[in-house]
């Protein structure tokens, strides 16, 4: 059996929410609630959320969020959402990417493809067939 072990990073898992459009905003740093040493998210906690989430400041380090969404926002060009998540260390700013969630606008995508079916991933390999959407 193979596994993946990633190496701990310190610090608080964070969120950033952004909403899309020509100009992008985003929403604030929210931080999940943890009750784990380290606050560290456990699958538990990710599945069932029972301590809920909470706007956190990041205080001088706010700038530096602003700036990664910026670049990711560029890398992932137009969306209609986008969700950084970072684990940030307050004591030393440090921020380490986990990953992000992008909702992309799909009516616009299954539309100008010349395919009659269009496959978009990360959204649960979910297949959009073009004709019968564009008569809905």
């Amino acid at each position: 059996m193979s596994i993946l072990v990633e190496p701990y990073a310190p610090g608080l898992d964070v969120t950033v929410p952004v909403l899309g459009g020509a100009a992008p905003i985003a929403l604030g740093v929210v931080a999940p609630g943890s009750n784990r040493r380290g606050s560290v998210m456990t699958e538990d906690l990710k599945r069932d959320d029972p301590l809920g989430y909470a706007m956190y400041d990041p205080g001088p380090d706010s700038d530096g969020f602003l700036a990664d969404v910026g670049a990711l926002r560029r890398a992932a060009g137009p969306v209609d959402y986008l969700r950084m998540d970072c684990r940030f260390d307050p004591a030393t700013g440090k921020r380490v990417f986990l990953g992000q969630t992008r909702a992309l606008m799909i009516a616009d995508t299954a539309l100008v493809s010349a395919s009659p079916i269009v496959l978009i991933d990360e959204i649960e390999n979910a297949g959009i067939d073009r004709r019968r959407r564009s008569t809905c």
